[in-house]
């Protein structure tokens, strides 16, 4: 199925950051609560329907809702009356006594491991999650053993799993790649909490808002370095069996616009007050100058706000159309700013703008009336990748960042630009005008193209893959640690992208999508580059900015051992 991704109409600008959820590899699972698992979610959010993404000139678009349905899980061989599958006991690590009633659960086992529990086990209820869940829910008994056997539930196709167990003020455990049948013992540490209140804008306190965690930049994502927890009729929160470690923190409500904290760390023990702001919800009611059904309305929402910001997303159309047009799914923007800018179009059809839209500071919902005009002088751009024996390769197996898109003759960008991401990777709705694209892949070297694109035709531009220089580094100290660090070339950073899987951390840090990289023990083994000369900066507050230089090759592997020292 292809990819659709969008890019940001300004190449360079920052865009509205969305909280990116930590996604499992799917597989059963041994369900230790109800089987049910969701997100926080934004008032009204934009659909992330299969394939699309809203975020501007980064990273690949989450998983859709059809991707994570688990398939039709096979016919269960004829289980063995009685036959023990799991033998686990559970401990409290520090005392060694039992923890009564711990709450166990497994999934396939896979690498890396140890890891955070997939979603449907660290993310809020309600909405269910297809999945081959091996249900009902199971706990230990009061002498902290529990013991699974088949005649409580069928035997999973699984060979091995990664059980989990966790306890209220211990971090989860895991046990990794337990065979069946097996047992195994859970040492549960205690962990740290990170608590406070959630308030609107009066003080007031807010029930029923979801704080959830998730690792930050620089933290691996391994248990006690994710979780949730709801506010009670006081506003207060307390998200137990946490690690140190800086975490991403997104509160959310009904009603009330997301707030993101990036980098919340537990260790820090002081009560927290997070103050949510009312949502204003803009709906769109869309017609078409030739009676056609728009195709991937997108619009993009700028705030009046100081600095300003945005929001870039792709719309679901819902409901039926009738003679007013087809209305859109609804997006949340702060009921703090004035105004709002609204750019909206949809692929084939020119911008619709409207410079100021009032934002009624109580929040609320708004449907405005849309009619877009066909625009004939758009054209269209394929770009065709080979391997180096001339062998077409597939765009969407790629596994990199998501493509930037550069305009060239000052064409107007408003409201981003559409990509599809399949076997070839297309934009198919681009104002006329020449064009520089920019590849980026872990197990490959960067590619770099340009093109003509002419209204009314699909230009075709062919690209040949070629190996990366890898750089392999690991920093040591006196003790274990995560490092942040850059990769700069002629003193600029560049982007170096961790193999897929790995758990040295990354996000987009910059307009560019410029990782902002980590690592610990193991080290990380950097991909995409090209051969040059490069140095790597160590940049903990804590540490020793110290810069150290290595050469790479296309098509081999750089070892690099840095030693680290305190100020």
């Amino acid at each position: 199925m292809a990819r659709i991704a969008l890019l940001c109409a300004l190449v360079l600008a920052a865009g509205a950051g969305l909280f990116l959820m930590l996604r499992g590899g799917g597989g059963e699972s041994i369900d230790a609560g109800d089987g049910r698992a969701g997100e926080v979610e934004e008032p009204v959010a934009p659909l992330e329907a299969p394939g699309l993404q809203g975020l501007p000139g980064g990273r690949r678009g989450s998983q859709s809702p059809a991707e994570l349905e688990a398939p039709p899980a096979p016919e269960p061989p004829a289980p063995v009356p009685g036959e023990i599958l799991l033998r686990l006991t559970v401990v409290d690590d520090a005392t060694g006594e039992a923890i009564p009633r711990a709450l166990v659960w497994g999934e396939s086992a896979r690498e890396p491991c140890p890891r955070l529990p997939d979603d449907r086990h660290l993310s809020p209820p309600p909405s269910p999650l297809a999945s081959q869940a091996l249900q009902p829910s199971h706990a230990c008994d009061a002498e902290g053993r529990f013991e699974l056997d088949t005649s409580r539930v069928a035997r999973p196709d699984a060979q091995a799993l990664d059980v989990f167990a966790g306890s209220p003020g211990h971090v989860i455990g895991v046990a990794c790649a337990v065979r069946l049948p097996g047992e195994t013992t859970l040492r549960l540490k205690r962990g740290l909490t990170l608590a406070g209140r959630v308030t609107d804008l009066q003080g007031r306190p807010l029930a029923d808002a979801i704080v959830l965690a998730r690792p930050g930049a620089t933290t691996p994502p391994v248990p006690g370095h994710g979780g949730w927890a709801s506010s009670d009729e006081q506003g207060e929160f307390k998200l137990e069996g946490l690690l140190a470690g800086a975490l991403k923190v997104r509160v959310g409500r009904e009603g009330f616009y997301p707030l993101d904290l990036p980098a919340e760390d537990p260790s820090d023990a002081r009560p927290r007050t997070y103050v949510l702001t009312p949502a204003f919800v803009l709906r769109f009611r869309l017609r078409t100058n030739d009676g056609r059904a728009p195709v991937n309305p997108t619009v993009r929402l700028t705030w009046s706000t100081q600095p300003p910001k945005e929001r870039l997303s792709i719309l679901e159309l819902v409901g039926d159309e009738n003679s007013d047009g087809i209305l859109t799914q609804g997006v949340a923007i702060p009921a703090t700013t004035p105004t709002v800018r609204i750019e909206f179009k949809a692929e084939g059809y020119a911008t619709w703008v409207r410079a100021e839209e009032p934002v009624p500071p109580e929040g609320g919902e708004r449907t405005i009336p849309i009619t877009l005009g066909r625009d004939t002088t758009q054209g269209g751009l394929r770009l065709v990748l080979e391997n180096e024996r001339g062998e077409r390769q597939s765009y969407a197996a790629l596994d990199g960042l998501s493509p930037l898109i550069t305009p060239l003759d000052r064409q107007d960008l408003q409201a981003g630009v559409l990509s599809e991401h399949g076997e070839d990777l297309r934009f198919p709705s681009l104002p006329l005008g020449r064009y520089r694209i920019l590849l980026r892949a872990h197990a490959h070297a960067p590619l770099t193209a340009e093109a003509l694109v002419v209204g009314g035709t699909e230009t075709e531009v062919r690209l040949r893959l070629a190996p990366p220089a890898r750089l392999r580094v690991r920093f040591t100290a006196a003790e274990t640690r995560i490092v942040r660090f850059q990769l700069l070339r002629d003193g600029m950073p560049v982007a170096a992208l961790p193999e897929p899987g790995s758990t040295a951390a990354h996000e987009p840090g910059k307009p560019e999508g410029l990782p902002t990289l980590a690592a610990g023990e193991g080290g990380v083994l950097l991909g995409g580059l090209t051969s040059g000369t490069y140095v790597v900066e160590v940049l903990n507050d804590d540490l020793e900015h110290t810069r150290t230089s290595v050469t790479l090759r296309e098509g081999q592997t750089e070892e690099l051992e840095i030693r680290v020292m305190s100020r």
